[in-house]
C-alpha cells in the first residue's frame, strides 16, 4: 500500500523489485530486507503448512533468505519474486522433511549387538483393533439397541 492508503499498481511493484534486486546485486546489500520483508508471512506459512513445526518453519524460512540472497543473480524475472521466495521455501522444507524422514525409520530386520554379538528384537506396537474385543462391543451395543427397540414396541 501506498502513503495515501492506495494499493500499489503490480506493474510499479515488480519494477520497485526488481530496482532492488539490481541495486543488491550492484553491492546495496542491506536493501535485501527491503525486498524480502512483504514475504516473511507467505514464506513462513509456506514452510509452516509442509513442517508443521513452528520453529522448523522459522529456520526453513531463515535458509531460504540466504539461499535467495545468495543466488540473487539466478533470478530471471519469469515469475515475480515472491513466487521465487516462496519455491525456494518449498524446497528446503520438503528436503527437510526428507532428511528427517531418512532418520525416523528402522530396519525390520534384527541386526547382531555390537557389545554380545546377539540379535536384539525390536518392538513393534501393533495398533490393529483385536476382533475379539470388536465383536464384543457390537455385540453389547446391539443387545442394548435391540432392548430399546422391545421396550418402545411394548410401550406403543
Amino acid at each position: 500500500m501506498g502513503t495515501t492508503g492506495q494499493t500499489v499498481p503490480r506493474e510499479s511493484q515488480r519494477s520497485h523489485e526488481m530496482m532492488l534486486i539490481n541495486r543488491v546485486l550492484a553491492g546495496e546489500k542491506e536493501l535485501f530486507y527491503e525486498l524480502v520483508r512483504p514475504y516473511e508471512r507467505a514464506v513462513y506459512l509456506a514452510a509452516l503448512a509442509i513442517l508443521q513445526n513452528p520453529a522448523d518453519a522459522e529456520e526453513v524460512t531463515q535458509e531460504a533468505a540466504l539461499k535467495a540472497f545468495h543466488h540473487l543473480e539466478t533470478f530471471r524475472g519469469e515469475s515475480k519474486f515472491s513466487t521465487w521466495l516462496v519455491r525456494i521455501a518449498v524446497n528446503e522444507a520438503r528436503m527437510r522433511v526428507h532428511r528427517e524422514r531418512k532418520v525416523q525409520y528402522q530396519p525390520l530386520d534384527t541386526t547382531p549387538d555390537e557389545e554380545t554379538n546377539e540379535y536384539c528384537h525390536i518392538a513393534l506396537a501393533d495398533w490393529r483393533e483385536i476382533p475379539s474385543a470388536a465383536l464384543e462391543a457390537n455385540r453389547g451395543g446391539a443387545a442394548q439397541a435391540a432392548g430399546e427397540v422391545s421396550r418402545s414396541a411394548r410401550a406403543a
